[in-house]
């Protein structure tokens, strides 16, 4: 599979680039894209029906929004799980031989000589973004449930 590598801040490489599914060099990864994809896609849903929650207040009670709360816990998870999965893939043999080691020394949670770029960096970012979201979705439904008992 040919895989085109892109230079990055300060003349350092920046990690491959995957046109494709098959450029994809080792399972790990495989299974983490396709699991971030459907983290996105199931957190895609629940914040639909966020949207329709907050437009139409009176079809919804607590219970919904902490279903809401809780299908974004679960994306968290799934997205979470994705990025450490792509992590695990930087020391397989596979991904170091992709472009003969350009990255240097590439080890878990090390990039070697290669930046980030911004995908990865975006899935962080979205990651962190669905954890904000669950804990303001609990706190509102602990907020909800105080108002209702006094």
């Amino acid at each position: 599979a040919v895989v085109s590598t892109q230079s990055g801040h300060y003349g350092r490489e920046r990690c491959p680039l995957y046109t494709n599914f098959d450029d994809i060099p080792t399972i790990f990864g495989k299974v983490s894209a396709v699991m971030f994809a459907a983290g996105c896609v199931i957190l895609l849903i629940s914040w639909v029906f966020s949207a329709i929650s907050l437009c139409y207040g009176y079809l919804c009670d607590v219970s919904t929004y902490l279903l809401i709360s809780v299908v974004q816990l679960f994306c968290l998870i799934i997205n979470g799980v994705a990025i450490l999965l792509w992590i695990l893939s930087w020391d397989q043999t596979d991904f170091k031989c992709v472009g003969e080691g350009y990255c240097g020394t590439l080890s878990q949670f090390d990039t070697g000589d290669c930046d980030m770029g911004w995908a990865f960096l975006l899935g962080l970012a979205s990651t962190g973004s669905i954890l904000i979201a669950v804990l303001i979705g609990c706190l509102s439904f602990f907020l909800q449930k105080q108002k209702d008992e006094s």
